[in-house]
C-alpha cells in the first residue's frame, strides 16, 4: 500500500464521526470504505517516490484556469495530487504533471 493512500485513509477515518477509537469492528468498516473513497477521489494515485510540487491555491486556481478553489482541488486530485501536510491551502502535484500543464499553457 503506497504511503499516501495510507495516511489519506488513517486521517479519513479519525474524522469520520462513528470513529471512537474503541471498537476495532468499526474501524475495520470505516477503513473500508475509506479505501472506497480514495480510489473515487483518486483514480491515479501518487507514486511514493514521485518527486511533487507545492502550489497555493491561488497557484493551482492557475494552473487549472480556474476561478473557484473547489474545482482546482477537484482538479488537482484527478491528476494525482493531494494535500500538503501543511494544510488546506497547499497541494502537492506531481512535478511531472505541472511541467506538462505548463509547457502546454506555452506553446
Amino acid at each position: 500500500m503506497s504511503k499516501h493512500r495510507d495516511e489519506w485513509c488513517a486521517k479519513w477515518v479519525q474524522g469520520h464521526p462513528n470513529y471512537s477509537g474503541g471498537s476495532q469492528h468499526m474501524a475495520i468498516y470505516l477503513r473500508r470504505l475509506a479505501e472506497r473513497e480514495y480510489k473515487r477521489l483518486f483514480p491515479n494515485p501518487p507514486d511514493d517516490d514521485e518527486e511533487f510540487a507545492l502550489l497555493s491555491m491561488d497557484a493551482l486556481c492557475e494552473l487549472f484556469d480556474c476561478n473557484d478553489a473547489r474545482t482546482a482541488r477537484d482538479w488537482a486530485a484527478k491528476s494525482g495530487g493531494c494535500e500538503s501536510d501543511i494544510g488546506p491551502k497547499f497541494w502537492k502535484l506531481p512535478l511531472k504533471t505541472v511541467q506538462a500543464l505548463r509547457a502546454g499553457k506555452n506553446s
